[in-house]
């Protein structure tokens, strides 16, 4: 009886298995997607879209005429992007190869022109300051994250759209780490748009937390108004300093461990404008407290501290004359760079601090990590943040340039990427937007 239930188990097992090796044959005998795009498994729809765009231009049955194949050919790419940019088709391939989309997926058969992928396909792939939104990644990073994103929603058919396009990169250059710009292509993902109530192109739309209701902008669409409108949702405030409230604002117990940067205004000479400081207090929110001088008005403050204008950093507790250091620029990007520069950074490692770092990880001897790995020599604003806000953790970078091999042997194959190494070991590497809190 015993040996009748082994041999019984050990069919099952053995079916079991022969199943699977005949799926996997099945899976492998097939063209991977991901190898006809030319991507990663990993890769983002952004990354997606833009291998598609470059081999639609090049192997379009239109620029192809001479060739019979090209369009069985073009049809096959088309399909693997067809299922690579849908979240849920995705999943299936992963897991089954296109066995498992038998019953899901019947297109790729249409395509659009070569003019059309030349000249209306991904209009904001190209721009670093636009996020490009699908339906996963605006219900995650959008309606339950409480940061401010200004959203152009957008079809790539519409005349307007292709004409705004220029003022909103410049919308997405002015507000860069100041809010978050986006833009969704409803032409494919139209049930985002539905469920957004998008009726018309383009349609501007502005979200300031997971609880607050969307504003439709509504006016003229010129750079300078758009930007208006999204700073009027920015809570981040510039204090105004007179002799009346100075000491107060300055030795403010809820602000006083923090430094302050103070622009000095005098008629005919340079300060930063309004607009500046918002942009400034925003980007640096919670880092630093940001205030102004009238000196014509308030000339008493100006002798106190010796300044007659320009901008000033000072750290805690030391708002007094002398201890200013001047900032060059009245740009706010560039500002904020240069007032990063004056606090704490982050730790830059090499390969064998890293090996270090993760010797002392796996004793206990030392809190947990976040690393950025990156490529190249750019400050990036939103990490050097981090050090400020996260005390509890200790904040790096790694320069992909220099160690290569240590970040090919973590897999990393984008570039910034974020991860996180645990006290007691293990670490875990973050896929979604590359957004700092």
């Amino acid at each position: 009886m015993e040996v009748a239930i082994l041999n019984h188990s050990l069919k099952r097992i053995l079916l079991t298995i022969a199943c699977c090796l005949i799926l996997l044959s099945i899976v492998n005998s097939e063209e991977d997607y991901y190898e006809l795009l030319g991507v990663e498994r990993d890769a983002t729809n952004k990354e997606i879209r833009r291998a598609f765009k470059k081999l639609a231009l090049e192997q379009h049955p239109d620029k192809n005429q001479d060739d019979p194949d090209a369009h069985s050919k073009f049809v096959t790419i088309n399909k693997a992007y067809e299922v690579l940019k849908d979240e849920e088709l995705r999943k299936k391939y992963d897991l089954y190869g296109e066995e498992g989309l038998k019953d899901d997926f019947h297109g790729g058969g249409r395509y659009e022109s070569w003019s059309y992928y030349n000249q209306e396909f991904g209009i904001y792939d190209e721009d670093p300051e636009i996020i490009t939104l699908n339906r996963a990644e605006f219900e995650q990073t959008v309606r339950q994250s409480d940061d401010i994103w200004f959203i152009n929603f957008y079809s790539p058919r519409c005349s307007h759209c292709h004409d705004l396009a220029p003022a909103w990169r410049e919308v997405g250059r002015e507000l860069v780490n100041v809010i978050r710009i986006g833009a969704v292509n409803c032409q494919e993902d139209w049930i985002l748009c539905r469920h957004q109530g998008i009726n018309r192109y383009p349609s501007l739309i502005l979200y300031s937390g997971s609880t607050t209701r969307p504003e439709r902008y509504t006016d003229e669409k010129t750079t300078k108004k758009m930007v208006k409108f999204a700073l009027k949702q920015v809570t981040a405030s510039v204090t105004d300093l007179w002799a009346a409230n100075f000491d107060m604002a300055i030795h403010n117990t809820e602000t006083a461990d923090l430094p302050w940067v103070i622009t000095f205004c005098s008629s005919g000479l340079d300060c930063l404008s309004d607009t500046s400081q918002k942009k400034l207090a925003a980007m640096l929110d919670r880092l630093v407290n940001i205030g102004g001088v009238d000196c014509d008005v308030s000339d008493a403050i100006c002798e106190r501290l010796d300044v007659e204008s320009g901008t000033r950093f000072y750290k805690p507790g030391q708002v007094q004359k002398g201890k200013g250091q001047p900032l060059g620029s009245l740009d706010a990007q560039e500002a904020a760079i240069e007032i990063l520069k004056l606090m704490p950074d982050v730790i830059t490692l090499d390969n064998d601090s890293f090996e270090k770092m993760r010797e002392g990880l796996r004793k206990g001897e030392e809190q947990s990590w976040l690393l950025h790995f990156m490529v190249g020599n750019d400050v990036d604003l939103e990490l050097r943040k981090l050090p400020a806000l996260l005390e509890d953790m200790n904040i790096g970078r790694i320069n992909c340039s220099n160690s290569r091999e240590l970040c090919r042997n973590l897999h990393i194959r984008h570039y910034p990427s974020i991860a996180v190494f645990k006290s007691k070991g293990g670490h875990e590497i973050h896929h979604g937007q590359d957004d700092c809190p």
